[in-house]
């Protein structure tokens, strides 16, 4: 990667704006010429493969921006946690790479280290005052199924990785990873246009499109005093509309008969943890509209990840997950274990009480300590020397919460973050202890395609910084149909009924996103 840092550049015009892209051309091919890779044998040059640029905007709402760029109707990825201000809206491609298989997650390495080996970026990555804008890199945003093969006709291949035409970044002042402290109560948005390149050369109907582009972001509205319900309004542009009528199938005794045949299994010596999951099926009068679903999830949700991705083609897999499986900043490690459950109470004294039950619960500790060890163990077998807490906290959510403990250590350089996401999943928070019995069991008894479902989901920048959550908590949009998922860890003590109900207040999260779009609005 090859950085151009310019002073802070105010484009008034499409001319000026393709003049200098054109200006960079030259310059940029022979820097990356002369360009040494590491691991490489001599001096191999390499032309430039993508030319990415970044500009300024004011402050906005990233799923505004989705919308004007495309919305869920082109390939697109979204990804928001609103605790930490970070907001990321990205469409189109510019380049894309799918693997499947066993390989998968070091072929997406390969792929990543390649592009990025051929990438230069340009434009306002370094202020005048020698700040760098936090959300200016360019990003690869990953998408993984849950096992490494899927049927025929799945909407999403195994592995996808792509770096988008068109990245909103929105940067509050809440994220503790900022290069630089930004004011109270204020936020930095970034517009990034990748380009890619043909022989060094800049197409330049794309440099017209990109100026097109970054003026239709300017006119949206500021985020500045719009509340989360107007925003949703002018998202959902439908507010008049009431939610369509749906209708849902859910096979509670096929899932409570998985259970008890995964305790048997457990009974017997053969595992320790099974993960089984169930879908319910939705068919909708009306065309579901995964724009205002996502808005209510990150109402809902302020402390999970929202997120959605689309292929392009009709399919929306979205979700609000709890579960982080890795962040790396700087090259520190961040992970963390998130199993056993209980739900919310309706009092502060029955919440308290719930808490304090989860917390003594041998059958949830039991379940909570398989995944902790498993993951210390997986970091280890790296070379790492990953940090815990003796005791797991609860981790409180709308409806739910969960035993968490956070699980950290340095990463060094020689070790990429897709090494550790091959290493970790599926950890026994979505799999289960040993991990290849667990996953027969799954593949055997549950009767439906995983696809991303409790598989990682995220993003990856140049500098090494990464972000993966689990897909949980998700759906399957398509049209008029979704598949909403859930699922529950099984060890001994489990009962099947209660497994049953811990599922179906996670399905009915999603379904109340899904169909009660009008009380959001």
């Amino acid at each position: 990667m090859v950085f151009t840092p310019q002073k802070e550049i105010r484009w008034r015009s499409p001319r000026q704006f393709g003049h200098f892209l054109t200006q960079l051309q030259d310059a940029l091919h022979s820097a990356v010429q002369t360009t040494t890779h590491a691991g490489e044998q001599g001096q191999h040059g390499v032309s430039p493969g993508c030319l990415s640029v970044a500009l300024p905007l004011p402050d906005l709402d990233p799923l505004l921006a989705l919308d004007q760029l495309g919305g869920f109707q082109v390939p697109h990825f979204y990804w928001e946690q609103p605790s930490t201000g970070l907001a990321i809206a990205a469409a189109e491609i510019a380049i894309q790479a799918t693997f499947q298989g066993p390989q998968r997650f070091s072929q997406a390495q390969a792929f990543v280290n390649q592009q990025q080996r051929r990438m230069v970026l340009a434009g306002n990555y370094v202020r005048s005052r020698g700040q760098s804008l936090y959300g200016a890199q360019p990003r690869f945003f990953c998408s993984f199924t849950f096992f490494d093969q899927v049927a025929e006709g799945s909407p999403f291949p195994p592995a996808t990785l792509h770096l988008p035409r068109w990245q909103v970044v929105r940067q509050g002042q809440a994220n503790r990873h900022l290069h630089h402290r930004l004011p109270k109560d204020q936020a930095e948005t970034t517009f990034v246009a990748n380009f890619r390149l043909c022989q060094g050369q800049i197409d330049p109907q794309e440099a017209r499109e990109a100026w097109d582009v970054y003026g239709q972001l300017q006119a949206l509205p500021s985020r500045e005093g719009l509340r989360a319900v107007q925003r949703t309004q002018a998202l959902a542009r439908a507010s008049t509309r009431s939610a369509p009528l749906v209708r849902c199938e859910f096979n509670g005794d096929a899932f409570e008969s998985s259970v008890a045949a995964v305790l048997e299994t457990i009974g017997e010596g053969q595992l320790h943890k099974a993960v089984m999951a169930q879908v319910l099926q939705v068919q909708a009068d009306d065309a579901l509209d995964p724009a205002a679903a996502l808005a209510a999830l990150r109402s809902r949700h302020p402390d999970c990840y929202s997120f959605s991705v689309g292929n392009g083609e009709g399919a929306v897999f979205l979700g609000a997950s709890p579960e982080r499986l890795i962040q790396v900043q700087q090259r520190h490690l961040y992970t963390e274990a998130l199993a056993g459950s209980a739900p919310r109470g309706v009092t502060p004294a029955t919440d308290i009480q719930l808490a304090q039950s989860l917390r003594t619960s041998p059958k949830e500790l039991h379940e909570h300590r398989l995944v902790a060890d498993f993951i210390e163990r997986q970091l280890e077998d790296l070379g790492l020397t990953p940090q815990r807490e003796p005791e797991p906290q609860v981790f409180q959510l709308t409806g739910i919460q969960h035993l968490q403990t956070p699980i950290h250590c340095p990463l060094p350089q020689g070790i990429h973050p897709f090494e550790v996401l091959s290493q970790l999943h599926p950890t026994p928070a979505v799999g289960g202890v040993p991990q290849r019995d667990a996953c027969a069991q799954i593949q055997q008894l549950e009767g439906f395609e995983r696809s991303l479902y409790a598989a990682p989901i995220g993003w990856i920048d140049g500098q090494g910084n990464c972000e993966f959550c689990v897909g949980i908590r998700s759906a399957l949009l398509q049209d008029r149909q979704a598949q909403l998922f859930a699922g529950a860890g099984i060890v001994s003590g489990s009962v099947p009924a209660q497994e049953r109900a811990e599922v179906e207040l996670k399905l009915r999260t999603l379904l109340l996103a899904l169909t009660n779009q009008s009380n959001q609005r």
